[in-house]
């Protein structure tokens, strides 16, 4: 194995144990930090963290018709990135030659962001105008506001 890619192997490693820390450290400070919210707002941390969790899955459930939208945008994207990058019309994207500044990748993939864009604008007020998920999204916070008047207060150490 020759020393470059050595080094990039090491590097590699490194870079995935970083990311590691990092997720785990991010993951306890989030847990810490709704068990400090819990605690101000004197409710018990593993009711508060339910109704979190119902908070969470109602507003999934409610946003479905946004996340679907969405889920169209992008695959003509994905597609025309590929159809760019292959000859013709380009040639880019292999090692050392990244398609970013290629003036024939860009003018290729640029209808398919604006599209993708404009698929993704569309999306968001579809949704914004869709008064059923709307009103879906507010009885989810007003049934988290009730579920959170329902817990029973934090414990005293």
């Amino acid at each position: 194995m020759d020393r470059s890619r050595r080094r990039h192997g090491q590097r590699g490693h490194v870079l995935r144990d970083a990311r590691s820390t990092f997720k785990d450290c991010k993951d306890s400070c989030t847990s810490d930090f709704l068990d400090a919210k819990a605690s101000c707002l004197n409710i018990d941390a593993g009711c508060f963290l339910a109704c979190r969790d119902g908070r969470e899955e109602c507003v999934a459930t409610a946003s479905q018709p946004l996340t679907d939208c969405l889920a169209t945008c992008d695959p003509p994207l994905d597609a025309a990135r590929a159809t760019c990058r292959t000859p013709p019309p380009c040639s880019c994207g292999g090692s050392g030659d990244p398609c970013g500044f290629d003036p024939c990748f860009i003018s290729c993939i640029t209808p398919a962001e604006d599209k993708a864009f404009q698929c993704r604008n569309g999306c968001r007020n579809d949704f914004k105008l869709n008064t059923t998920a709307q009103q879906d999204l507010t009885a989810c916070k007003s049934g988290f506001q009730a579920y959170l008047q329902s817990c029973p207060p934090a414990a005293t150490p």
